[in-house]
């Protein structure tokens, strides 16, 4: 994921909030413990999320509007292997300030891997996100490794870059139910695109045209059983001619080793 989409995740955990007021005012959830290591580089941050109801979440972003945001996490009593799922909520305030989230609506199908949610710019009821859709054919799950020293992530070969509209924002943006004309991702995420490999860390550009992604051709493991390292190309997905472009430059200059 690019240091930018990082720090818009970071403004999410850290109660930073971009965009319109949204005034509603719920009593303020606990912040964080003072010494956690950031402060005071990093202040007034707010936990959205509780261990009460998911044992980890992160890769959180606000919707433009900045009125509710999406982010991905493994609710508590699952596996620690359980790959993460795909979520959305509206957040609450006090004042300007974002002081916790209502009820988290799962958007990805039971069982899938999901990563790099992200709001479309002029749609509010549509989001984007990496999904496998059905379950993992591994248990390669990403996470620390004990004994490695290091977090590991997986980069599944089913995964595909995929829209879902978010039917309480729909009927809300639309002022009514959408009958027999519901968008085709109103049940469930639907891919762009398919193509063997990795498909993920995708974004719009700002008029919701273009997509940028990171894509990872399938590798396959050498005589001894050992497959090279990820290696993401970056592409772009043009939705109206359907078509896609590597990005170009000199080599490796387009590339993301991981």
């Amino acid at each position: 994921m690019t240091p930018s989409l990082l720090a818009a995740g970071l403004l999410v955990l850290l109660g930073v909030r971009p965009g319109a007021v949204q005034p509603t005012a719920p009593a303020p959830s606990p912040d964080i413990a003072a010494d956690w290591g950031e402060a005071p580089i990093l202040t007034q941050h707010t936990r959205l999320t509780s261990p009460d109801r998911f044992s980890k979440a992160g890769e959180a972003y606000f919707s433009p509007d900045g009125a509710w945001i999406i982010f991905q996490a493994v609710e508590t009593g699952q596996p620690a292997n359980a790959p993460y799922s795909m979520f959305v909520a509206p957040l609450t305030f006090d004042g300007a300030r974002p002081v916790g989230i209502g009820e988290p609506i799962l958007i990805s199908p039971p069982g899938s891997a999901n990563t790099c949610g992200w709001f479309h710019p002029t749609d509010p009821a549509r989001v984007m996100l990496g999904s496998t859709i059905t379950p993992l054919k591994s248990d390669d799950a990403p996470g620390y490794k004990p004994g490695s020293g290091r977090y590991v992530w997986a980069f599944p070969e089913e995964m595909e870059v995929c829209t879902r509209t978010i039917p309480v924002r729909w009927i809300d943006a639309n002022k009514g139910w959408p009958g027999e004309d519901a968008p085709a991702d109103w049940n469930a995420p639907v891919a762009l695109f398919n193509r063997p490999g990795y498909d993920a860390e995708c974004t719009w550009s700002p008029d919701g045209r273009y997509v940028l992604y990171a894509h990872v051709e399938p590798v396959t493991p050498d005589a001894n059983g050992v497959a090279p390292p990820p290696d993401a190309d970056i592409w772009i997905h043009d939705t109206l001619k359907k078509s896609r472009t590597r990005t170009k430059g000199g080599a490796g200059s387009n590339r993301i080793l991981i």
